[in-house]
């Protein structure tokens, strides 16, 4: 018997033949009425179950009798063929209990006629049991059938499905699709595929939107990702409005704060944050307020204002915090040094000083050796050598040396003259003006930038101006060496015995040296030596200190020694308080470590000129001799030694002070050769020649030699350095090649100079007068 679920195992009645009448609708032509009617055809027969248990055969053979009848048949089959057809789309295993079916799609096997045969279904690990075609089995793994004829049975296997859910975040807007259509949404969305299949999704954000990545089953920020479905599977997919990025950053050496006004940015530390495209947001600086100031805006920024920005794209800002600081900078050809007060800090080239906000500065502006300063510029202006400011934030100042200009023009003008009422006069102890006034052939001067001072050599005696005159032919304010005050004096009697308070003629240099008044009293072949210098007139005049080079006030030895002179004409005093003479009638120079300070004679330390204490000799001219030098200056900003050597007609030149017994000079200037001594080289005059030269001193840059024979006076600016450096300019003359003589205010018999400030002055010899001339180096 056949157990079909659909009917139930009622007995089957074999019908056949033309008596056995109809067969049931369906059962017909040896198919089976529907799915569900549980019968089983072959090509013979069709057994048809009967409510009696008969079954109807359309073979057309003798119809079996009911249960336990014997039809007598003995030659019908004995064994059923079993077939399994595997449906859907899914795979799997069927085999049978007992053995001998096995098979994947489809398959059949013989088994013992009305046996019980189990089937048993494995779906593959990507498939799933759906139906047996079997009812009574559902979606059990095994079916039981009982054998009989041929046997069809289906089983179904379907492809296991799993879930694609996608989910959108961030806050922007976008859609994700697959390539079959299955998702396409914005939000969230699923969709179930085969196992196994695969699916391509693809995020597109909106226009204003960037895709930020996906999330889940899928990695990575393409916009497309490839999955397959082997399990449910969950994605997100992150759109982000369209983001921009501010990051701020600072130059500068000061402290300081930039926010922002959303409070995300604070750098330091917090320097960059993220935006929506289009914020808007404004960064404030707060430089430290004690030590710092806000330098202002670089890059996205500009200016010292707030920074408002719109972040239509990711930008950058600069900002800078300095130190309120002083930046010094020396500028020019010159030389010099600033000092910088509070601190007393000296800057030679450039100086960058911090302070803190609101210290108040000064700037103290000194030139070095012969430059200028001329002018300070930035926060500080003006040609003042002073300059004070407030530092409310980095302040730049420069403060601008040059070398110095040449301070005179060729045959420049006197602006002033003394010892006459006007230029065109040379009279002798001109009776126009007053006795103090007067002048007698004036050789020598000295200016301290107040008082002025004048030889009045043959007139033997001093003339002081309290301070520097303004007037032509003023007066003088008193008067040394003489007992009266007006001219004409009794002549000098040639007995080298003037004492304590006269002077012989022909004076020499003057010098000022710790309020001590130092004159080369030539005649006398002394140092006279006043200890203090009266404030006004007093007559007699007060005596002198002391007197060097002599025993005693009443002496006038002329001899050549180590203390002794000949008609010294010039003294004067060089870096660390050292004395120089000029002795002249001795062709030589002595140096004194320290000045002596009582009457006697007194010893020097060194010598020039001479190689010997005891010698005076001329010859052989060379670079160590002299012949009768009439003068001397040391300048003390570039330490360096002039000697007006008269006798050789030249200059000659030490680059500091010798200590050397007669050392040779370093540079000579007049003379093509050192043992060349010829007054204008044997010619005439010219820019490279000298003839006599009476005096030597270096001022506001310049050498200035008082060539006097030649009636000029040359000017080196700066000083020379080498044999043969034309001179730049003349005073005197218009050119080098002119000597023309006579009283007016641009020519001179010139002796000795000196000058303070932007005056020189020039002992014009032979007109009885004194000449000033305004300086602008």
């Amino acid at each position: 018997m056949v157990c079909v679920a659909a009917v139930g195992c009622g007995e089957l009645v074999v019908r056949s033949g033309p008596d056995a009448g109809p067969a049931p609708d369906g059962l017909r032509d040896g198919t089976a009425s529907d799915a569900g009617s549980g019968a089983v055809t072959d090509a013979h027969s069709v057994l048809v179950p009967r409510g009696d248990g008969a079954v109807w055969d359309d073979s057309g053979d003798d119809a079996a009798s009911g249960p336990g009848s014997d039809s007598g048949d003995s030659g019908r089959e004995t064994e059923a063929r079993l077939s399994v057809d595997r449906l859907g789309n899914g795979s799997g295993r069927v085999w049978s209990r007992p053995a001998g079916l096995d098979c994947g799609p489809t398959c059949s096997a013989g088994f013992p006629l009305r046996s019980t045969v189990t089937l048993v279904a494995e779906p593959d690990s990507s498939s799933t049991l759906v139906s047996w075609s079997v009812p009574e089995c559902g979606t059990d793994s095994e079916c039981s059938v009982d054998a009989r004829d041929e046997l069809v049975v289906s089983v179904r296997f379907d492809r296991k499905t799993h879930r694609v859910d996608v989910r959108r975040v961030g806050d922007g807007e976008g859609l994700v699709f697959s390539t079959g259509g299955e998702i396409e949404c914005g939000s969230s969305c699923e969709a179930t595929y085969p196992a196994g299949s695969t699916v391509i999704l693809t995020a597109a954000p909106g226009p204003s939107d960037r895709f930020g990545g996906w999330s889940g089953a899928c990695s990575g920020e393409l916009p497309s990702c490839s999955l397959i479905v082997d399990r449910d599977l969950d994605v997100g997919a992150a759109f982000d409005r369209d983001r921009v990025s501010l990051s701020v950053s600072w130059i500068g050496d000061g402290l300081g704060v930039v926010e922002s006004s959303d409070e995300r940015i604070a750098c330091p530390p917090s320097c960059s944050a993220s935006y929506v495209a289009g914020e808007r947001v404004t960064l404030t600086a707060h430089p430290d307020a004690a030590t710092a100031v806000f330098g202002g805006w670089q890059g996205a920024c500009a200016g010292n204002d707030d920074c408002a920005l719109e972040l239509d794209e990711s930008k950058s800002v600069l900002a800078r915090f300095d130190l309120t600081r002083l930046d010094l900078t020396l500028a020019g050809a010159g030389r010099g040094t600033v000092t910088v007060l509070p601190g007393n800090t000296r800057c030679t080239q450039s100086c960058s000083l911090p302070f803190d906000s609101g210290t108040e500065v000064t700037l103290v502006a000194e030139p070095d050796g012969i430059d200028h300063f001329e002018s300070f510029s930035g926060a500080c202006g003006g040609s003042g050598s002073i300059c004070r400011l407030t530092l409310n934030g980095p302040s730049l100042v420069t403060a601008q040396f040059r070398r110095p200009n040449p301070p005179v023009v060729n045959g420049q003008a006197a602006d002033l003259v003394l010892g006459q009422p006007a230029f065109h006069v040379g009279v002798a102890n001109n009776s126009d003006l007053p006795g103090l006034a007067q002048m007698w052939s004036p050789r020598s001067c000295h200016a301290d930038g107040t008082r002025l001072f004048v030889g009045d050599a043959l007139n033997a005696r001093v003339l002081v101006w309290d301070t520097e005159p303004t007037a032509h032919g003023a007066p003088a304010t008193l008067v040394l060496g003489r007992p009266t005050d007006t001219p004409p004096f009794p002549p000098v009697e040639p007995t080298w015995d003037n004492g304590d308070r006269e002077l012989g003629p022909y004076l020499g240099a003057l010098a000022v040296h710790e309020s001590q008044l130092f004159v080369a009293d030539a005649w006398n072949s002394r140092i006279a030596v006043w200890s203090g210098i009266p404030e006004s007139l007093v007559l007699p005049p007060p005596a002198l200190g002391f007197v060097l080079g002599q025993p005693s006030f009443t002496t006038a030895h002329r001899t050549v020694s180590a203390s002794e002179y000949n008609k010294p004409r010039g003294v004067l005093f060089a870096g660390e308080g050292r004395m120089l003479v000029v002795d002249s009638q001795n062709n030589r120079v002595l140096i004194y470590n320290r000045p002596p300070s009582t009457l006697g004679m007194h010893p020097a330390d060194g010598l020039l000129g001479q190689a010997a204490w005891d010698a005076d000799a001329v010859e052989p001219v060379s670079a160590s001799s002299m012949n009768y030098p009439m003068d001397a200056f040391y300048d003390s900003i570039e330490g360096r030694l002039y000697v007006a050597d008269t006798g050789n007609s030249r200059v000659l030149v030490w680059n500091g002070l010798p200590t050397q017994l007669g050392a040779p000079a370093d540079l000579i200037l007049g003379q093509a050769a050192e043992s060349d001594h010829e007054p204008n080289r044997g010619g005439s005059a010219g820019p490279l020649t000298m003839r006599g030269p009476r005096g030597v001193f270096v001022h506001s840059g310049s050498l200035f030699v008082s060539d006097g024979p030649n009636h000029r006076i040359l000017v080196w600016t700066p000083p020379p350095t080498r044999v043969d450096e034309p001179p730049t300019r003349v005073l005197g003359q218009s050119g080098f090649t002119s000597t023309s003589f006579g009283p007016s205010s641009a020519q001179f018999d010139a002796w000795g100079l000196c000058g303070s400030g932007r005056h020189l002055y020039v002992n014009d010899y032979a007109q009885n007068r004194v000449l000033r001339f305004v300086l602008n180096p």
